[in-house]
């Protein structure tokens, strides 16, 4: 079943093997994770008679008779790739007490050497025919389940046969040769030092309380360092024995297959799986503990806020018939309507919480959970609570308002509509994923359309009442838990007894809810309409240019990439640098203050519930040296998508509450940001490279406070009020003749002054030479290393180009060094950036987490490689890898609206020939030894280095 708003999960869930470490980011309180969740048989008979949903006739399903199951089903998006899976019915779940850790661990040996793949020959390959490590080629291991992903080529029909080799290989032939399990313990031993922090210390604390005493309380999937490290191989291999067998796995094809082909090979070679003579049966997480509210008050000096939530856990339902979809709806419907209340409750200047939500779905594979969380302002975690409460009690009580469950309604649809008419566009992973879930819990697969024809059958005919009763039965005879983290310095935080009072008063009786009416349109009058003064036809690659009276330019790009979707990406030259420095302390934030207080005659309340049943989404941002916005709709909002534009360029609403209310929020949750020790070598490492400019300096509560209403808006009238040097790229299903009249009036329209601004320089002055920066924080015993190498240098595309190269190879040698040869690292990351305005510089970066002891040798290895790098480049096989996958993405991303969105307003922002970057991003040759060593001089020889540790606190 598509996920459209009712999947989630708190489920410990372990990725593998590969994906290296995304570039730090201070990370705000991550959103709840959703793994799949598995099957458990039906509740109850349906209520009614009616027929069990069948399976999608696009999917072919079957099951040999070892008792395999597998699924194919063509699709074509992307073209030239399939998705090719292996779900095994076995997690952190089944593991004896001396293996937990293991059903992990075992996933990791598999791309360490099988019968036909020694060593990491499997990963070796998959490089090499131009298939990412992370993207690609991947795995993760849960409570309940083990899932193997690949994503190969399909042009050749030895790729998809080789696809099958490596899966039929980790289903039954993984070596477990000795010098890689050992050499494999320090890879997982660091997976687990670097999830490391106050989130997952916060969790492991709470989760046997939250699990009532059950197995899962028991088994988290990351498992314990001291049996990662010291278990012996055999207790590995017997999990791999007992749980990795034809009648638990199931074998997932979706994508540019012949289906009769995909079937007879994947027969012929796992038809010979056999299975245990006695198979030991899956165990079962147990009863949950009903009727008694658990509470869990738990402090970490490491988190950078407070969370609040009430779990309410119960078995999980089936998804089988007609009317188990119906219960789904009755979720989808309650959550948007709960969570628009919830946003405009935080919206308010007394808001006890900077952010909140509710869910109902997967926790486990045999639990769901009614979940309510709030994101809890300093001193008020039991006001926040209390808020979840009450809102939850007034739904109960009063019901929602005709109002809100006829917008709903109406999102829902859209939704469901749109899901329907892009299916032949959908994702092939994304197919394989619900089809994993088709094989683990019986999840509803029956093809979007067929959904969409329940969604219109069922959503018309409910009721309020039918939502408040299937919320009612979310909170019976339920496993209810509170769960609480702060700050051990956070002030009030409450006790038990506070917080049962909390619950108590729930029972007493609260007033209905009132909304402000929701205006009908955007705009209360049209614009009176400008012109296109230039008309430049569709070129070679389709793209038309129309130059507007007011000097603005558009560009558009007709695709039939999606059937539906429209996308604009709006951007001028400007940006921060040209306020003084008396605006910026403002101005800096005016996109933000702008968007809290709405547009033209409508608060941000009320435009979102304007925008609440369209698919329709916006952002726009003010940096340095660009401000800008991007806007995404279906084809039949393209008016409204205008409009909108239209209003955030011209109409940036004065709300001093709402005003008080963002900037409240917005301090409260920097006011800990650096608690976050990985944020503290952020903050240093950026104080260092920016020479300490003051521009650069991260933002601080006080900055926030600091903030004046009026002076951020004058910052975002004069940075969008100007629409003389816009450039508005257009990529989608678009109809020229529908967009031209739509683009003269709501475009054509806009004020402009004639005013021209090139991006400018702020005069931030690097370090030079070598610097090293220490910075200790945190209880782990973990540590990061991010070593940057920058200087200034001519720009100019094949030095680009060099560059990505560098950081191509790098991260490809870094990953078997660093990894594979030393067991030290989890992942690695290396990547390259030459900035081509105000400034000609170039970056590169490399980044690791590793054990505080290991920091120097590991360093020293990057150090070797780099110098061996500039004296003899790199072995031909790292060059071949580079030059396949650049051209493998390529393909890809030729039939990508994001990418053209992206490609014509950047060139158009440079004056450059989108054809030329075109060239570039498909041309593989340039990947050669000479231009690679010739690189690592350039790049990383004579230039500044700046390595920034993080080091556990003395």
């Amino acid at each position: 079943m598509q996920q459209l708003s009712r999947w989630w999960s708190i489920a410990c869930l372990v990725a593998a093997c590969s994906a290296p470490p995304a570039p730090r980011a201070a990370a705000p309180t991550p959103p709840p994770v959703t793994p799949a969740a598995p099957s458990t048989p039906p509740l109850a008979p349906p209520a009614i008679a009616e027929q069990p949903l069948p399976l999608w006739p696009r999917v072919t399903r079957g099951t040999l008779p070892n008792g395999l199951t597998y699924y194919i089903l063509p699709n074509q998006q992307p073209r030239h790739r399939a998705a090719m899976w292996l779900a095994v019915n076995a997690g952190s779940m089944e593991e004896d007490d001396d293996q937990q850790g293991l059903a992990h661990f075992v996933e990791h040996m598999a791309f360490n050497g099988t019968a036909r793949y020694p060593k990491q020959a499997i990963v070796d390959y998959l490089e090499k025919i131009g298939m990412e490590f992370g993207p690609d080629v991947n795995a993760y291991t849960s409570w309940d389940q083990t899932v193997y992903q690949l994503q190969v080529p399909t042009d050749d029909p030895a790729f998809v046969d080789r696809g099958l080799d490596i899966l039929r290989d980790w289903a039954g032939a993984i070596s477990f040769d000795p010098v890689e399990v050992d050499k494999e313990r320090g890879v997982v031993l660091e997976e687990w030092r670097l999830g490391r922090g106050a989130d997952e210390r916060i969790f492991t604390k709470q989760a046997p309380v939250l699990f009532g005493g059950t197995r899962y309380a028991q088994r988290l999937p990351i498992g314990l360092p001291a049996i990662i490290t010291g278990a012996p191989a055999a207790a590995a291999i017997r999990f791999y024995r007992d749980w990795y067998r034809p009648d638990l796995m199931a074998v997932i094809v979706v994508g540019d297959v012949d289906v009769a082909t995909v079937e007879r090979n994947l027969a012929a070679r796992f038809g010979d799986l056999v299975g245990p003579a006695a198979p030991r049966p899956r165990a079962t997480g147990g009863a949950l503990a009903r009727g008694t509210v658990k509470i869990a008050i738990d402090t970490d000096p490491e988190l950078d806020g407070r969370r609040v939530s009430i779990e309410d856990l119960f078995p999980h339902r089936r998804e089988t018939y007609p009317s188990d979809y119906r219960k789904f709806v009755l979720d989808g419907l309650y959550t948007r309507m709960m969570e628009a209340r919830l946003t405009s409750l935080a919206r308010r200047p007394d808001a006890p919480f900077t952010f909140a939500w509710t869910a109902t779905g997967d926790s486990t594979r045999e639990f769901e959970a009614f979940s309510r969380t709030a994101l809890a302002k300093e001193g008020r975690v039991l006001d926040a609570l209390r808020v979840l409460v009450t809102e939850v009690a007034r739904a109960s009580q009063h019901g929602f308002t005709d109002a809100e469950l006829a917008r709903a309604k109406r999102a829902y649809l859209r939704s469901s509509a749109e899901a329907a008419a892009e299916w032949d566009k959908a994702a092939s992973d994304g197919y394989a994923d619900e089809l994993t879930r088709h094989f683990f819990e019986g999840e509803l697969v029956i093809g979007r359309v067929a959904e969409d024809q329940l969604a219109q059958r069922y959503v018309p005919e409910v009721t309020v009442a039918d939502i408040t009763a299937a919320a009612a039965a979310w909170t019976t005879d339920t496993a209810t838990t509170v769960a609480i983290a702060a700050p051990p310095d956070e002030p009030g935080l409450p006790t038990a007894a506070q917080v049962s009072a909390v619950l108590a008063a729930a029972r007493q009786p609260v007033a209905p809810w009132v909304e402000e009416p929701v205006p009908t349109s955007l705009l209360t009058t049209a614009p009176a309409p400008g012109k296109i003064v230039d008309d430049q036809p569709a070129d070679a690659l389709g793209v038309t240019r129309w130059t507007l009276a007011n000097g603005a330019h558009v560009v558009v790009k007709p695709t039939d990439f999606d059937n539906q979707q429209v996308y604009l990406l709006a951007s001028s030259p400007g940006g921060t640098a040209q306020l003084t420095d008396a605006q910026f302390a403002s101005g800096r934030l005016a996109t933000e203050v702008a968007a809290a207080g709405g547009f033209g005659a409508l608060s941000a309340d009320q435009l979102d519930r304007f925008l609440a049943d369209k698919q329709l989404a916006q952002v726009a941002w003010l940096d340095e040296t660009d401000e800008g916005m991007w806007l995404h709709a279906s084809a039949a909002e393209l008016p409204e998508l205008l409009q909108l534009a239209h209003l955030q360029l011209t109409s940036p609403r004065r709300d001093p509450q709402a005003f008080a209310a963002w900037q409240a929020a917005r301090a409260d949750g920097l006011a800990r940001r650096t608690a976050t020790p990985e944020v503290a070598l952020d903050d240093e490492l950026t104080r260092v490279l920016s020479g300490d400019h003051p521009r650069r300096r991260p933002l601080t509560a006080a900055d926030v406070q600091a903030v004046d209403l009026d002076q951020a808006l004058a910052a975002y009238r004069d940075r969008f009020g100007d629409a003389g040097d816009f450039t508005f790229t257009l990529v989608g299903n678009l109809d020229l003749a529908t967009l031209r009249p739509l683009v003269e009036t709501y475009l054509g329209s806009l004020p402009a002054t004639g005013r021209r601004e090139r991006r400018k320089d702020i005069g931030v002055t690097p370090p030079r030479g070598v610097v090293t920066r220490t910075v200790r924080r945190g209880v782990e015993p973990k540590a990061a290393v991010e070593l940057v190498f920058q200087d200034q240098g001519t720009w100019s595309a094949a030095a680009a180009a060099d560059l990505a190269l560098l950081g191509a190879v790098l991260e490809l040698r870094l990953h078997d060094i660093l990894r594979e040869d030393l067991s030290g690292v989890y992942g690695v990351a290396a990547y390259g950036w030459f900035a081509r305005e105000p400034v000609q510089r170039h970056r590169l970066t490399i980044q690791f987490g590793c054990a505080p002891a290991n920091v120097k040798a590991l360093t020293a290895a990057v150090r070797q490689e780099i110098a061996r790098l500039q004296r003899v480049g790199v072995d031909a096989s790292y060059l071949a890898k580079v030059a396949e996958t650049k051209r493998r993405h390529h393909e890809t991303e030729l039939t990508d609206n994001a990418y053209w969105l992206e490609l014509l307003s950047s060139a158009a922002a440079m004056g450059d020939d989108p054809r030329d970057r075109l060239a570039r991003d498909g041309d593989t040759g340039a990947a050669t030894n000479a231009r690679l060593k010739a690189a690592a001089k350039r790049f990383l020889g004579k230039t500044t280095v700046v390595t920034g540790v993080l080091l556990p606190a003395e």
